[in-house]
């Protein structure tokens, strides 16, 4: 436990768990960590199956000192450089069909693989948003040349 330096920033790892490690609902987890940490986000990790540390009914969260970009589900779907403006995606419906993040964020990694020797995971987030601009710009790029062939 303590502070770690994470891909969201600092970050304080903590463990949440109930007297004989009984199973807890998600509501009694976040009931604790509100009490403890009001205002606060926290992050839950869900690592590949190599990495699970599963011994007991205890819940490890990262307490983030900043919002993490991206994860406000309440305010929609946001750039991650863009969270502290609100600004949504823009939509992707002029694009000839209606993209799902998916495709973007494929159309994104093909494109950064292409300039760079680093992994898409590797990235840091405003790096990984900078690639998701480049896609969108090559999607509206796409799009335009088809119409002009289509016209």
């Amino acid at each position: 436990m303590g502070a770690r330096s994470t891909s969201f920033g600092e970050a304080f790892y903590i463990r949440i768990y109930a007297n004989q490690y009984r199973p807890l609902s998600w509501t009694e987890i976040w009931e604790t960590f509100i009490e403890a940490y009001p205002g606060q986000w926290a992050i839950q990790s869900f690592p590949p199956e190599d990495r699970v540390v599963d011994e007991q009914n205890i819940y490890h969260l990262f307490v983030l000192t900043e919002p993490p970009r991206g994860f406000d589900i309440k305010r929609g779907q946001v750039e991650p450089d863009s969270f502290a403006k609100g600004n949504p995606v823009p939509a992707m419906e002029s694009y000839g069909a209606v993209l799902t993040q998916v495709d973007r964020t494929k159309v994104a990694q093909a494109i950064h693989a292409a300039w760079s020797t680093k992994r898409w995971n590797d990235l840091a987030p405003p790096d990984q948003a900078d690639a998701l601009r480049e896609a969108d710009a090559a999607l509206v790029e796409i799009s335009r040349q088809l119409s002009l062939v289509n016209s």
